[in-house]
């Protein structure tokens, strides 16, 4: 894996860095007292740096001349404001100085001086050497920055310095020689400051070449995976770092280095809180649980306000905002070490790593910022190169999630690894059952098309619906599955002859039935199909009243209906039609009118509502909930059972359906309706039962458009002539 090899390059780099920590030389601190520093009993061959700190004298409202040796009224530490004392004002404009005195040994000299928030005009020994800003007595006439400054004095003629500083600030509310982001104003031998000079830089380009690597390197793993939102994360975090250190106004790097100090600092600053971001969300992201939505909330919304601050305020309340962005980052540190040894504590995955990692960059981070909190000598080691510390405490964090995310990824692949082998294996079953599954469903289908075509077989043909003399019917039936669960037959009488024992066909005398079983498919198919050989026997078995078929077959099916162990059951309608022919007289009477006879019919069961059209236009509506109950559902319903008498004569007839029709839905919703069924065969009533049939079901397919029907349909359409 790739993920290693960055280790050991981290490795490396972070041995290269601890040699470069050990080539910083110790400083020497001697404090000035009442403007004077005597330094002149040191030995700088062996402690060449000098913090030039202390108590400085000082002239508030006045810049004086360079060179004037004028006794102070006012002695100010460079660590203290002017508000010190509580005559003077936070805001305004003054000047230190300092008088020191150097060994006599001829040597070069340099100044180093850290960022701050003021303008100052800076004199050695009467010229000015350096400038940061511009100094004014006004508002209006100042202009602070925040520069870091490197001075050579290579025009020294004597061992006494006199220095002093022209500092005006009316923006930031503490003006004083320590007011900014570091205290430090330095005399160094200019071999020594060259040599950290270059230290420095070569510091800076390992941590770019570190920072820019772990960010291109694990951006790619995420553009690759897209999955693994935590390398992202960590790449993010990665650029910030790199970004931090390249925006660094001391760096000497590309085009940022070189912008105005102002778009520096307010990007420098935010960088920081841009730091809490992507390491709250690279958290997240590796422990959910201990970086919860609420904590995530907490952190990053100050965050980004702060950031917003510090890029669009006026400067003079952004540098409120850049004093602050530190809490939040050092609240986020503490955070992330509880929430790391809470990880610890519930055996996370890998979090031995993350607590190692954050209890080392936090522990030294909070240490180089309040040093003076631990009480070590000035001239030690960390209290010397405790930023640096720090930085390299960073390098030890990124070693440690790099291992941490190597860790997360292997496991992920042997994971990925047992999962595929387990979902080959899975596979192979899955193909398998789909083998038997596919015969299965093979062989359900034919048993299906099988009993559709035992169904179509037994729906009565036209030709047998064209044997009456007196009567037009016409019916169809649509399922919604391959089997469908309606039914509908149309059956003749067979009538005893008084001449012969043969029978003959009445075709004056038939019975319609219409049904609706729950359901559709197999086992509605079977209900059908029983119902209509019931309803056929008995017929054939000579048994006239329709009430009577219908209770001795509810039993019937009710029984088979337990034994199947389905739970079916069907609304079902028998009509019983029979044609009375004209006496002769009445024939004689009305030897123009042909087939002036009367039909008389009687309906039982409860099923949709019964529909009589008569020849004048009207229409007749029969509630059938009266007249029976559903079928199967008890073992015996005689006391339900009732029927219907009607007359009709030319040009009456009675239309039966099922729900499906009335049901149906179009894309909208809408249902077709009784309404729009009645209009429709009234519309086409004058037309032959065939027609009016076709004209009923292209209404029907116009209605619902593309929307499928999922219902079976059944219409059936009787005449009288």
């Amino acid at each position: 894996m790739v993920l290693p090899k960055l280790q050991k390059l981290l490795l490396r780099s972070l041995s290269c860095l601890i040699l470069i920590i050990f080539s910083c030389g110790y400083t020497n601190i001697t404090k000035g007292t009442e403007g004077v520093l005597d330094v002149s009993n040191l030995d700088l061959a062996s402690h060449g740096v000098i913090d030039v700190t202390g108590t400085w004298a000082f002239f508030p409202n006045e810049f004086i001349d360079p060179l004037s040796s004028a006794p102070a009224m006012r002695f100010l530490s460079s660590d203290d404001i002017w508000e010190e004392d509580d005559s003077l004002s936070q805001y305004g404009y003054g000047s230190y100085r300092m008088e020191i005195t150097l060994p006599e040994t001829a040597t070069r000299y340099s100044l180093e001086i850290s960022p701050r928030y003021v303008a100052y005009d800076l004199y050695v020994n009467g010229e000015r050497v350096a400038q940061n800003g511009t100094i004014g007595e006004t508002a209006a006439a100042s202009q602070i920055a925040y520069e870091h400054k490197i001075v050579h004095l290579s025009g020294l003629t004597s061992n006494r310095l006199t220095i002093v500083f022209h500092m005006s600030n009316f923006e930031f509310p503490e003006t004083s020689l320590a007011s900014g982001r570091s205290v430090g104003i330095e005399l160094w031998h200019t071999e020594d400051i060259q040599t950290v000079s270059r230290v420095r830089l070569a510091n800076n380009a390992v941590a770019l070449g570190v920072y820019g690597a772990l960010c291109i390197f694990c951006a790619g793993i995420a553009g690759l995976n897209r999955r693994k939102k935590d390398t992202l994360f960590f790449s993010g975090l990665c650029l910030v770092l790199f970004l931090d250190v390249f925006t660094l106004s001391e760096n000497g790097f590309g085009v940022v280095a070189r912008a105005s100090w102002l778009f520096r600092l307010r990007f420098d600053q935010s960088l920081t809180l841009g730091i809490v971001l992507t390491a709250l969300f690279y958290g997240r992201e590796l422990f959910p649980h201990e970086y919860p939505k609420r904590v995530v909330r907490i952190f990053a919304i100050p965050s980004l306000l702060f950031i917003a601050a510090n890029l669009v305020l006026p400067l003079r309340f952004a540098l409120i905002t850049f004093r602050n962005d530190h809490y939040i980052f050092f609240a986020y540190l503490v955070y992330a070490l509880v929430a790391a040894c809470v990880s610890l504590i519930r055996r996370r995955d890998n979090a031995k790593l993350l607590f190692v990692g954050i209890a080392a960059a936090t522990g030294l981070t909070l240490a180089a910022e309040y040093v003076d909190l631990l009480g070590l000598p000035p001239e030690s080691f960390f209290m010397r190169n405790r930023f640096l510390v720090a930085q390299y405490a960073t390098y030890f964090f990124l070693a440690s999630q790099a291992l941490l995310l190597s860790r997360r990824s292997a496991k992920i692949e042997t994971d990925l690894r047992d999962r595929s082998l387990s979902l080959q294996k899975a596979s192979s079953q899955i193909a398998d059952l789909n083998q038997r599954l596919h015969a299965e469903n093979t062989r359900m289908e034919d048993e299906l098309q099988t009993t559709r075509r035992l169904q179509e077989m037994l729906l009565p043909n036209q030709d047998e619906l064209n044997v009456f003399d007196h009567i037009s019917i016409s019916a169809a039936m649509e399922p919604a599955s391959e089997v469908g669960g309606d039914y509908y037959d149309v059956l003749t009488r067979n009538e005893t002859s008084h001449t012969s024992s043969r029978q003959h066909v009445d075709n004056h005398h038939v019975t319609i039935g219409i049904g609706d079983i729950t359901g559709h498919g197999l086992e509605s198919g079977m209900l059908m199909l029983m119902t209509q050989m019931g309803i056929k026997t008995l017929l054939e078995a000579g048994i006239s009243d329709i009430e009577t078929v219908l209770t001795v077959l509810n039993r019937s099916l009710y029984a088979n209906v337990l034994r199947m162990g389905a739970e079916r059951s069907l609304t079902l309608g028998l009509l019983d039609y029979y044609y009375q022919p004209p006496a002769p007289s009445d024939l004689q009477h009305n030897a123009n009118i042909s087939g002036a006879g009367e039909g008389y019919l009687r309906f039982c069961g409860q099923h949709e509502a019964l529909l009589v059209f008569r020849a004048d236009g009207t229409v007749e509506e029969y509630d059938t909930i009266d007249l029976g109950f559903p079928v199967a559902l008890e073992e015996d319903i005689g006391q339900w059972v009732n029927s219907l008498a009607l007359t009709l004569h030319a040009g009456d007839g009675v239309v039966l359906y099922t729900d499906g029709i009335t049901e149906a839905e179009n894309d909208r919703h809408q249902m077709y309706g009784l309404a729009r069924l009645i209009d429709c065969i009234q519309r086409a009533w004058h037309k032959s039962t065939e027609q009016i049939k076709w004209a009923v079901l292209a209404d029907l397919e116009h209605f619902i458009g593309d929307k499928v029907i999922h219902d079976d349909v059944t219409l059936v359409i009787l005449k009288q002539l």
